[in-house]
C-alpha cells in the first residue's frame, strides 16, 4: 500500500508540476498590439510555408499517431498544437511561439519506442508553456542581436522560420534547455511513459557523436547541452525522482506500427547526407527494428556502393542479394547490376537488369536499364 500511495503522489507531483510550469493558459492568443502579437504573425507565416513545404511528409496517419502522443502529455493544451514531419536527416524537433511542432525524419528515424518520442515531445511542449522563443525575441531585441538579420515585415522571416532557422539564430540558453528536459521527464512520468528512455535517446545520440566524431556544425549542438552530460543528468533525475515507475509503459510495438513503414523513406534522406560513418552506425542500431530485413540489406548495400572501393562494391553486392533473398525492393536487382558494372564484372551484371526488367510491373527507368544492357552487352 505504501508503495501505491508513493507512485501515485509521484504522478501527482508530475502532472502538478507541468500544469504550475505553464505561463499561457490553453487556448492561449497574443494580446493585440503587442510584440508578442507580432511574433505570432511571422510565425503563422512560417507555419504556412511549412504546411506546403515539398519536403513535408503530409501523411494524415502519422501526423494522428504523433499528436496523440502530444495529447497523451498534456491534454489540456492538445488543441494548441499542430504537428509537421519533414524530410531532414539530421535529429532535431522545434517549436515556434504559435504552437507549431516541426519534426525533421532523422529524429524519427533514430527513436527506439514511444516513450523517447514522448521524452522529445515534452521538451517541446515545455519550451511552448514557457514562452521561450518570446524571451529570446526580446532578449535578442534588447540587445540589438537581431536587427541587423531582419525585420517584421519582410519575406525571409517566414522562410527562416519555416526551415527551423528560428532555433539557430536565436537559440535557447543553456537553462531553458534543462528546464525543458526536466519539465519534459515530468510530462512523460505523469503520463505514464517510462521516464528511463529519455537518458537513452541522449546516450544513443551521444554514442553516434562519438563514433562519427561529430558535434561541431551540428544545429542541435549548437544550440542545446551536451549529449552524454545530458543523458546522464536525466537518467539521475529518473532514479532519483521516478524510480517507482521504471517498469511504466515504453511502446516498442506502437511505435514500430506508426513509423516502420516510413523508415525506408526515412533511410534514404539519411543517404543522401553522405555521412558514411553515421550512416553505418544508424543501420546497426536499426538491425532489429521495425524495418523489414529485405528493406534493412537493400539499404545496407545503398550506403556501402555509395562509399564505392572495390571492397565495399562486394560487399554490397551481397547486401543486396539478401535483400533479394528477403523480398526486399525491386531495386535490389538493379543496382546489384549497377554495382557489379563498377566491378567489371558486366556479364553478371546483365543477368541482374534483365531480372530487374523482368519484374511483374514495368519499372519507369526501365528505359534506362535497358540501354545500359545494350552499352555493356559485348564488353
Amino acid at each position: 500500500m505504501n508503495k501505491i500511495y508513493r507512485y501515485c503522489s509521484v504522478l501527482m507531483f508530475a502532472a502538478w508540476q507541468t500544469s504550475a510550469a505553464a505561463e499561457i493558459p490553453p487556448g492561449y492568443q497574443p494580446a493585440s498590439d503587442t510584440d508578442e502579437e507580432s511574433l505570432w504573425y511571422a510565425f503563422d507565416r512560417g507555419e504556412s510555408l511549412l504546411k506546403h513545404s515539398p519536403l513535408r511528409v503530409s501523411d494524415a496517419a502519422l501526423e494522428r499517431y504523433l499528436k496523440s502522443v502530444l495529447c497523451r502529455l498534456t491534454p489540456d493544451y492538445c488543441d494548441d498544437f499542430r504537428i509537421y514531419v519533414t524530410l531532414n536527416p539530421e535529429f532535431n524537433a522545434a517549436t515556434s511561439g504559435n504552437g507549431a511542432l516541426h519534426i525533421w525524419s532523422g529524429m524519427l528515424l533514430r527513436l527506439d519506442n514511444e516513450a523517447q518520442l514522448a521524452a522529445l515531445l515534452g521538451h517541446e511542449v515545455a519550451h511552448y508553456l514557457n514562452r521561450d522563443a518570446l524571451r529570446q525575441w526580446r532578449t535578442a531585441k534588447q540587445t540589438g542581436a537581431i536587427a541587423s538579420v531582419l525585420s517584421f515585415g519582410i519575406s525571409p522571416v517566414g522562410d527562416l522560420l519555416s526551415g527551423g532557422f528560428f532555433a539557430g539564430l536565436l537559440p535557447f540558453s543553456q537553462s531553458q534547455e534543462l528546464a525543458a528536459d526536466a519539465q519534459g521527464l515530468k510530462m512523460m512520468a505523469a503520463a505514464g511513459y517510462n521516464p528511463a528512455e529519455a537518458a537513452v535517446v541522449w546516450q544513443n545520440f551521444a554514442d553516434e557523436q562519438a563514433v562519427a566524431n561529430i558535434g561541431k556544425g551540428l544545429l542541435i549542438m549548437s544550440t542545446h547541452p551536451g549529449s552524454a552530460g545530458r543523458s546522464e543528468r536525466l537518467r539521475r533525475q529518473a532514479q532519483d525522482t521516478y524510480s517507482l515507475i521504471k517498469n511504466a509503459d515504453s511502446g516498442h510495438a506502437a511505435y514500430r506500427q506508426a513509423i516502420g513503414r516510413f523508415l525506408p523513406r526515412f533511410l534514404e534522406e539519411q543517404l543522401k547526407a553522405r555521412q558514411p560513418d553515421r550512416t553505418a552506425f544508424l543501420l546497426q542500431r536499426l538491425r532489429h527494428s521495425a524495418i523489414g530485413s529485405g528493406d534493412w540489406h537493400f539499404y545496407r548495400g545503398e550506403h556501402l556502393r555509395h562509399i564505392g572501393s572495390e571492397k565495399h562494391l562486394l560487399q554490397a553486392v551481397n547486401a543486396y542479394q539478401s535483400a533479394i533473398a528477403n523480398n526486399g525492393p525491386a531495386q535490389a536487382l538493379r543496382n546489384t547490376g549497377y554495382a557489379l558494372i563498377r566491378l567489371g564484372k558486366y556479364s553478371e551484371a546483365i543477368v541482374y537488369l534483365q531480372r530487374y526488367l523482368a519484374g511483374p510491373t514495368p519499372p519507369q527507368d526501365g528505359g534506362v536499364v535497358l540501354a545500359t544492357i545494350e552499352k555493356y552487352r559485348d564488353r
